[in-house]
């Protein structure tokens, strides 16, 4: 398929076979990017399904990763547990707050799982590049959710297994997703156990999304 006929498949600048790519001299990170390009022709949906192949797949794609998109949006920021409750009755807002107070925390998870791997919590949070205020938010106030972004840069500060990353989003309510992009890049690098933040942001930066 030709460069410019790529880009239309995906919406975006998707393959390393773009113009931009070719400027990239250092063989290693080369090599790493191409091996996240084959990752995501298997594992980005709009990439790997038959649906979105064809010219009309083409053209089903660019709605679907726009829509896919804008819901990860919406759904992916930081808040609290409550918020799930909203509206609810009195009663059941109380009853929902008993049962906060039975239940551990995100922050007391998060802190548990650094201990039984003798993490250094200051080491980790600086590391992921996360704020000490917000650190110490998510620490102590039991009802609070970092966001996916955040819980993402902890589980690859923590250079935890695609297990266990897949655990600490779930735990925030997260889970990786099949239809954004920036999620496969980022559990390709997960599920091959390579951790190092400059590396991981050549690949996002290499398909035009966000940076840690």
């Amino acid at each position: 398929m030709p460069d410019n006929e790529k880009s239309m498949a995906y919406g975006g600048p998707m393959s390393l076979l773009k113009k931009k790519h070719k400027h990239i001299r250092d063989a290693y990170l080369k090599s790493v990017l191409l091996e996240v390009d084959d990752y995501l022709d298997m594992h980005y949906i709009f990439r790997s399904e038959k649906q979105y192949q064809g010219l009309w797949g083409r053209l089903v794609a660019l709605g679907d990763i726009q829509r896919a998109e804008e819901h990860e949006t919406r759904i992916s920021q930081e808040r609290y547990r409550e918020e799930h409750v909203y509206g609810s009755s009195p009663e059941a807002l109380e009853m929902f707050r008993q049962m906060m107070e039975q239940q551990e925390s995100f922050g007391t998870k998060l802190m548990r799982l650094m201990m039984s791997k003798g993490l250094d919590p200051i080491t980790v949070y600086k590391k992921a590049n996360i704020d000490r205020k917000l650190f110490s938010k998510i620490k102590s106030q039991k009802d609070y959710l970092p966001s996916k972004r955040t819980v993402m840069a902890l589980a690859i500060a923590m250079e935890l297994p695609l297990d266990e990353a897949q655990e600490l989003l779930r735990e925030a309510g997260f889970a990786f997703s099949p239809s954004i992009l920036s999620d496969v890049i980022i559990e390709y690098f997960i599920s091959h156990q390579k951790y190092d933040f400059d590396e991981i942001n050549a690949a996002l930066y290499a398909y035009d999304k966000p940076v840690f």
